[in-house]
């Protein structure tokens, strides 16, 4: 008797990634009748991966793998006999998303202002297009922000992290008119330390200056904001989220939750302090020496000229 194994179609919750599921699972059986589950990863950062088994027969295991995956390959778990005289049988389905499960998140954690500084800009709170557009539910702690200026400008880092996803895919010259949506938008997608992870996203096409697997410290330049959106101004848009449940978790509807979850950042304004986004506001955006020193090491802060 032959071990049984039917691949499923890798499925994906939440649209963060490339179309193509950059986690790549196989299985291998070995001469004792266990399995190992091997993935290979294509993309640099930290990935969320559910692992689901279907009508498992002589199998040790649970019905559910999850944990977070970050090197490029590796062994998930090895699924082993109850009767090591008999095969294993099984299908099983995957699914992944960008991020750590389960994050040990500094929801304080302080960010510069992702202009450089002296830049003048509007913080505008976005909606979520999924209720707007796709009859989804907005989620309770939705939070993401435009930031708009008057004139093209430089967009930086509003923290030190890993560079995982980079999209320069579309045209962002000769557009007309008001769109008030479109997902046509070049991104960077920033993994934290904590866990979390940072969107930018409307940036000006061919003005991208970071690569994936790049590590960015605040202030570092990752590109140009664009006008796509609107002829009369410029922006881009910030959204920090982290992974916040399993897949599978549903809500009182019954339907399943969105496995990310989204943080209302706080950011140094040299008037201010310490401050959240207030929506229609105008800010000057500044660094402050003791952000740098939060996450960089003795190393890094030799490049900025600090010490611990």
């Amino acid at each position: 008797m032959k071990i049984k194994i039917i691949l499923a179609l890798a499925l994906v919750s939440v649209k963060l990634q490339a179309q193509e599921n950059p986690i790549k699972i196989t299985v291998t059986p070995n001469s004792d009748k266990s399995v190992d589950f091997k993935y290979d990863k294509q993309t640099p950062g930290s990935y969320y991966v559910q692992v689901t088994l279907k009508n498992p027969s002589n199998a040790s295991d649970g019905p559910v793998f999850d944990e977070t995956i970050d090197g490029i390959q590796g062994n998930l778990f090895t699924l082993k006999p109850q009767d090591p005289q008999r095969p294993i049988g099984f299908s099983y389905t995957y699914r992944s998303a960008k991020g750590v499960y389960r994050p040990k998140l500094k929801t304080d954690f302080l960010y510069i202002f992702p202009y450089t500084k002296k830049t003048k800009f509007r913080a505008i709170e976005s909606g979520f297009v999924g209720s707007k557009y796709l009859g989804q539910t907005t989620p309770a702690d939705w939070k993401a922000y435009a930031f708009v200026t008057n004139k093209e400008d430089s967009i930086v880092a509003c923290r030190k992290g890993l560079v995982t996803e980079v999209k320069d895919l579309y045209k962002t010259e000769g557009k007309a008119g008001l769109v008030s949506y479109t997902s046509h938008l070049n991104a960077i997608y920033i993994e934290h330390a904590d866990g979390s992870i940072a969107r930018y996203l409307g940036f000006k096409h061919g003005s991208i200056a970071v690569k994936p697997g790049q590590v960015v410290y605040p202030g570092t330049f990752l590109g140009m904001n664009s006008n796509i959106t609107d002829v009369r101004r410029y922006s881009f848009s910030l959204m920090l989220m982290y992974i916040k449940r399993p897949f599978g978790e549903t809500g009182d509807d019954g339907k399943e939750l969105n496995v990310y979850g989204y943080i209302d950042p706080v950011f140094y304004d040299p008037k201010l302090g310490n401050i959240k986004l207030i929506s229609g506001t105008e800010y000057t955006a500044d660094t402050n020496e003791g952000i740098y020193k939060k996450e960089l090491s003795k190393k890094e802060l030799k490049l900025f000229g600090l010490s611990k």
